[in-house]
C-alpha cells in the first residue's frame, strides 16, 4: 500500500470527516493512488489531496475516487453529504432559513445565498447543468443573484436556482411562494437600472428566425409576457421607460403595445 499518509487535517471538520472516508473506502478496496488514478483517469496527487482534508474535492473527483473503489451507493451518498457539509463549513456553517417568513426583496436575497451556503456552495457551472443549461440559468444571473445585484427575474430562473442548489422538492415549490409574495411587494426603488437592463436585454434578445416557429420559440413568447406583466404593476411602464433611457424605450413601447392590442377584448 505504499508508505504511511500524513495525519487528516481536520480544520475544517467537513472536509476530515469526508477524508476518513475516502481513506476507508481505499484501504477496504485495497488499492493504491496510482491503480486509482488508472482508473479514474485523475492524477494520483489529486486524488491523495482528496483524502487529506486540506481541500474540499469537486463531486465528480469524490465519485470518481468512490467508483473505482467500487463503493457501495450509501458510502458514495454520504460522501457526498460530507463533502456539501464541508463547503459549507468553509463558509461558516448552516444558516436557518423559513421561506414562510420572505416576504421582501432583501429577505430573499440574503435566503438565496444561504441556501446556496447551505446545500455545499455548488460551482456555478455545476449549477448551471443540473438547472439545464445557460438558457434557463445564465452564469452571469448566478454571479449577480449572490452578488445581491439582482433577483431571479422570472419563475423559471427561480426554479432553475433552486434545482441549481440542489434544493428537494417540496421545498423548492414554498420557495417559489415565497418568491411570488417579493415579486408582488416589490416597490419601483428595487429594480435598478442595471436589472431593469437585464430583464429588457432578456425580454428584448435577438428575434427568433423567420422559419423558428415551433414549440420553443412559442414559449420564448409567452416568457417575455409574463416578465411584462410582472414588470408592469411592481413598476409602472412610466418608470421603466426614464430608467431605460431613450436607447431602448422605442422598443420597449413597440412590446407594451402588442401585448396590449393582442389582450383587448373583442369588441
Amino acid at each position: 500500500m505504499g508508505r504511511t499518509e500524513n495525519s487528516i487535517d481536520y480544520e475544517i471538520r467537513g472536509r476530515g470527516r469526508l477524508a476518513e472516508l475516502l481513506r476507508g473506502e481505499r484501504a477496504r478496496a485495497g488499492r493504491t493512488y496510482d491503480e486509482l488514478a488508472v482508473l479514474t483517469g485523475i492524477s494520483a496527487a489529486t486524488l491523495k489531496r482528496a483524502a487529506s482534508g486540506k481541500v474540499t474535492p469537486k463531486e465528480s473527483v469524490v465519485e470518481a475516487f468512490l467508483s473505482a473503489c467500487e463503493s457501495e451507493p450509501r458510502a458514495i451518498a454520504l460522501a457526498k453529504h460530507r463533502r456539501r457539509q464541508a463547503r459549507r463549513d468553509e463558509r461558516g456553517g448552516h444558516t436557518r432559513v423559513l421561506a414562510a417568513t420572505v416576504n421582501a426583496p432583501d429577505a430573499l436575497s440574503d435566503a438565496l445565498i444561504a441556501l446556496h451556503r447551505n446545500y455545499g456552495a455548488p460551482p456555478y457551472r455545476e449549477m448551471q447543468e443540473r438547472a439545464g443549461g445557460a438558457f434557463r440559468l445564465p452564469l452571469s444571473s448566478i454571479s449577480r443573484i449572490l452578488q445581491r445585484q439582482m433577483l431571479p427575474v422570472d419563475e423559471q430562473q427561480m426554479v432553475a436556482f433552486l434545482q441549481g442548489c440542489r434544493v428537494p422538492g417540496p421545498e423548492q415549490e414554498e420557495w417559489l411562494q415565497a418568491w411570488h409574495r417579493t415579486m408582488r411587494s416589490t416597490t419601483p426603488g428595487f429594480f435598478t437600472p442595471k436589472v431593469i437592463e437585464e430583464l429588457v436585454r432578456q425580454m428584448m434578445g435577438p428575434a427568433p428566425r423567420e422559419l423558428d416557429c415551433g414549440q420553443a420559440a412559442l414559449h420564448r413568447r409567452l416568457d417575455h409576457r409574463d416578465k411584462l406583466k410582472l414588470l408592469a404593476p411592481a413598476t409602472g411602464a412610466e418608470i421603466l421607460l426614464k430608467q431605460l433611457g431613450d436607447r431602448m424605450a422605442h422598443r420597449f413601447r413597440d412590446q407594451v403595445g402588442a401585448m396590449a392590442v393582442a389582450e383587448r377584448p373583442a369588441a
